[in-house]
């Protein structure tokens, strides 16, 4: 009788992602641990999103179970870049700036006051976990995103955040809020040619997952990771107007159960735009462009968590 083979699994840490250090910390810890359970492990720091998708693609290429990803949204979105429609499951590790994918299965970033042994018993759940989503992603211009895409005001925010980037961030929500300040009051809003949009609009945002501005702001929408649709959150204003209005829909569907604003979006669908515009997947601010062409993948990506 042939002995089954150890499973396997490779590590990938952006090394700049979070505070600094914790990435590649809790990446060695769980290595350590998923050895410990009888896996077999290979970790590569990869310091830019091109070599991210280029690890994730050779592993699904050479058969790997998993790759987990020691960071945060848009490292998953890298990631899964190279996973897309391979047997190859995503392990996204709650160890960047903010985690949505990572919080949508049950995983929190580890408790400061008690990092190691938190993190410790976390990686151990996922040495023993299995598969638990095969997930839809988003797919814009031939790029994928796992969560929400921005166009407008959020957008230009988190191009402006990362545009100087070079090292760990921290104090993620601070630096968010100072650049909203900076911007808001001279955010003029964008023209949309196609679909018909009258006057100028604030911000419009694709999701597949509700829980928006690193789970800070959760949308009252009638969609889950697996079913095949995108929704488009389309806020009409310019600067502080465009705010209020998003802030009121927001207050508005907690009350009442529904956002305004919020609609399905059927695909493929293409918008165009009078001039470009900063464009953001997952967070990673990842394009300019005045052509958008929207589509949806139905569960193309096994997401791996605690079983």
């Amino acid at each position: 009788m042939c002995a089954m083979p150890d499973p396997a699994a490779w590590v990938l840490v952006n090394p700049i992602a979070g505070v600094r250090g914790r990435p590649r910390m809790g990446a060695a810890v769980l290595a350590q641990v998923l050895e410990r359970h009888g896996w077999a492990v290979h970790t590569h720091v990869v310091p830019t999103r091109d070599e991210m998708t280029r690890r994730a693609r050779q592993a699904a290429e050479a058969g790997v179970p998993v790759v987990f990803v020691a960071g945060g949204d848009g490292s998953y979105r890298a990631a899964a870049q190279g996973l897309v429609g391979t047997a190859t499951a995503l392990g996204p590790l709650p160890l960047g700036s903010r985690n949505v994918l990572a919080r949508s299965i049950g995983l929190r970033p580890p408790r400061p006051w008690a990092w190691q042994r938190s993190w410790a018993r976390t990686a151990a759940r996922l040495a023993r976990g299995r598969v638990v989503l095969r997930r839809d992603v988003g797919v814009l211009n031939g790029l994928v995103f796992l969560s929400w895409a921005g166009v407008g005001f959020d957008a230009a925010v988190v191009h402006a955040l990362e545009s100087q980037r070079r090292s760990a961030r921290g104090a993620v929500v601070l630096r968010y809020a100072w650049a909203v300040v900076r911007l808001l009051g001279r955010w003029p809003g964008f023209e949309v040619r196609r679909p018909p949009a009258a006057g100028p609009q604030w911000m419009w945002l694709v999701l597949k997952e509700p829980r928006y501005a690193g789970d800070l702001v959760r949308l009252r929408a009638a969609i889950t990771p697996d079913d095949g649709r995108l929704a488009v959150w389309r806020v009409p204003g310019q600067g502080w107007q465009g705010l209020l209005r998003a802030a009121w829909a927001w207050l508005w569907g907690y009350a009442r159960g529904s956002t305004p604003y919020l609609h399905p979006l059927p695909t493929p669908q293409t918008w165009q735009l009078a001039q470009p515009q900063p464009v953001h997947l997952d967070g990673d601010p990842l394009l300019r462009t005045a052509h958008l062409q929207w589509e949806v993948r139905a569960r193309a990506l096994r997401i791996w968590g605690p079983g």
